[in-house]
């Protein structure tokens, strides 16, 4: 299990318990001090993960949106598997299988995450690297 943040700014990825969404939020938001900042990592082997947020709900890739998705104990399929990528200096980038972008954020805007981003940036803060770090 472990949480997400931005390399960009530092905010939190969450499962957004009004909605069906994955957000970001600020580091020092409430919301970022509750159990919707974990995300359980399923390896679904050849370096691909689907990530299960603490409510049971997968993070889905659909077109250019992120939503949380139900499976009811069905397994993830494409729109729920990313291929983890490790970069230098310890940063991190997710790529949907389902259009092979990456999930992003807008830095020091919290609000919906997409997968839209088409690659790492050299200073890695466009929103799309991500720092990850064990939670128990």
């Amino acid at each position: 299990t472990i949480t997400l943040t931005s390399g960009a700014d530092g905010s939190f990825l969450v499962a957004d318990p009004q909605g069906n969404w994955l957000v970001n939020v600020a580091a020092d938001a409430a919301e970022a001090k509750t159990a919707n900042v974990r995300f359980q990592v399923v390896d679904l082997g050849q370096g691909r993960v689907a990530l299960k947020a603490a409510n049971g709900r997968f993070v889905s890739a659909a077109e250019e949106g992120v939503t949380l998705k139900e499976l009811a104990g069905r397994m993830p399929d494409e729109a729920e598997s990313f291929q983890w990528i490790n970069l230098m200096r310890g940063n991190t980038m997710l790529m949907a299988l389902t259009n092979h972008r990456y999930l992003t954020t807008k830095p020091n805007q919290p609000g919906p995450v997409t997968v839209t981003a088409t690659g790492p940036a050299p200073a890695r803060k466009s929103g799309a690297e991500f720092k990850w770090k064990t939670v128990e």
